[in-house]
């Protein structure tokens, strides 16, 4: 008797947590969609770039590429993650970087950053003294990129950096966002994979832009499409609904997805 009601217990706490961020996460997108102005609609006029800009940008010497990642708690996945992206980028073609943003970590993770830092000359950190939550530490990497592309992913080697170059690519055809989707996703069914799943849908609905995984950290970004973003709450997630509004381009593509390791 007092395990059922336990199990019970547990499934509405479970169900409360969920249904409480999906309310979150729909009041926030609809807050967008009532805020949103006629002159934000306007596509971005890219007109405006010079010649001489436009030729400064893609010069060989400049950071092309940012990838760009909060850290909480993930000592252990640090070293795995650096490796990882690094053998994914071998054969890159032009100049990248990683930013990393200790987002208040309480474990080891700002010092291994530091160590990591001092192996690879092209990583920076931005290490914040409290917990700020992952929009936060993800508005933080987005103002200290300089690549021309930004990639954001996980710190806790859920993502695979091998979509790293795949989503660059993607990006060649006309896009400005590409939305990484976990098609094959190593969550629980019935706790995570199944209201994401509603929440996805709901969202779609509201925002009018349709996204299979809003929740999928994996995605990469044109910076001139970040230049005036302004987050706050769980915004991060929902980028590619602003980018559409104000005239992107977003696709979405299927990405490798693993269980998580530590």
């Amino acid at each position: 008797m007092g395990f059922t009601l336990l199990w019970y217990w547990w499934q509405d706490e479970v169900r409360a947590v969920y249904t409480e961020k999906l309310l979150v996460q729909c009041i926030d997108v609809m807050y967008w969609a009532v805020m949103k102005t006629p002159s934000q609609s306007k596509p971005p006029n890219r007109k405006t770039t010079s010649k001489a800009k436009r030729a400064a940008v893609v010069k060989r010497d400049e950071t092309y590429l940012s990838v760009v990642f909060p850290v909480f708690n993930e000592e252990e996945s640090l070293p795995i993650l650096f490796d990882n992206i690094t053998a994914a980028l071998k054969d890159f073609d032009r100049p990248w970087e990683i930013i990393a943003i200790n987002d208040g970590s309480d474990d080891k993770s700002y010092e291994v950053l530091r160590e990591l830092a001092e192996k690879f000359d092209n990583v920076r950190i931005v290490n914040f003294r409290r917990n700020y939550g992952q929009t936060a530490a993800m508005m933080a990497g987005f103002n200290h990129a300089q690549g021309e592309v930004i990639v954001t992913l996980d710190s806790d080697l859920q993502n695979d950096p091998q979509d790293i170059p795949m989503l660059v690519e993607k990006m060649q055809e006309g896009y400005d966002v590409v939305s990484g989707w976990r098609k094959d996703r190593k969550d629980a069914k019935l706790t995570r994979n199944l209201p994401s799943f509603l929440a996805n849908a709901l969202i779609s609905k509201i925002s009018g832009v349709k996204l299979n995984d809003y929740g999928c950290t994996l995605k990469a970004y044109r910076k001139e499409i970040m230049t005036d973003v302004r987050l706050y709450g769980e915004m991060h997630r929902f980028i590619p609904i602003y980018a559409s509004w104000m005239g992107a381009k977003v696709v979405e593509m299927p990405v490798r997805h693993h269980s998580r390791q530590f």
